[in-house]
C-alpha cells in the first residue's frame, strides 16, 4: 500500500551480517491487530545462506473506509430500523455510526434512513463547520483496475 503516513510504530533488530552485493529477501506478514491497527512482522533473509539478518514489527493504521451503496433500488426507507428497535447490538452500531457521522460530517444517518429527506444541508460555518468541511475535502477513493492495479 506504500503509505508511510499510516505507520504508527516500528522497531527492527539487526540479527545478522549483510555484506555489499548480498541478495536479500524481505518478508512481510500480517500477524495480528491492536486497537484497529495491523501488526506486520518484518523479516529480511540472506538468500544465499538463508540467514535472518533483520527482524522487526510495525504497527500500521488502517486506511479510512467508506461503504457506499449504489442506489439502484435495493434499499428502502426504514431499512434496518426494525432490527434497530429489537436488537441492542444493532442499535449500538447504528448509534455509533450516527455519532461518528454527526461529529465528522454533520448529518445523522438514522434520520436519512427513517425519514428519507429530499434535501440535506450541511453547514460549514464556525470552527466545527470548518472541521466538517476539512473532512469532506480529505475524502479519497480507491478502485481496482482490471489488471489489479489500484
Amino acid at each position: 500500500e506504500n503509505n508511510i503516513g499510516r505507520v504508527r510504530s516500528f522497531h527492527a533488530s539487526l540479527v545478522g551480517m549483510v555484506l555489499p552485493n548480498d541478495d536479500l529477501e524481505v518478508k512481510l506478514q500480517h500477524v495480528g491487530m491492536v486497537a484497529g491497527r495491523k501488526i506486520i512482522k518484518v523479516e529480511a533473509i540472506n538468500k544465499e545462506n538463508e540467514e535472518k539478518v533483520l527482524l522487526g514489527e510495525a504497527e500500521i493504521e488502517q486506511p479510512v473506509t467508506a461503504y457506499v451503496f449504489t442506489g439502484q433500488g435495493s434499499q428502502e426507507q426504514g431499512m434496518g430500523m426494525e432490527l434497530y428497535a429489537s436488537s441492542p447490538v444493532a442499535k449500538d452500531v447504528w448509534d455509533r455510526a450516527d455519532t461518528y457521522l454527526m461529529d465528522n460530517y454533520g448529518f445523522s444517518i438514522t434520520n436519512i434512513v427513517k425519514n428519507n429527506p429530499k434535501e440535506l444541508t450541511i453547514h460549514f460555518g464556525g470552527p466545527r463547520g470548518k472541521a466538517i468541511r476539512a473532512n469532506y475535502m480529505a475524502m479519497t477513493f480507491e478502485t481496482v483496475a482490471a489488471d489489479g492495479s489500484i
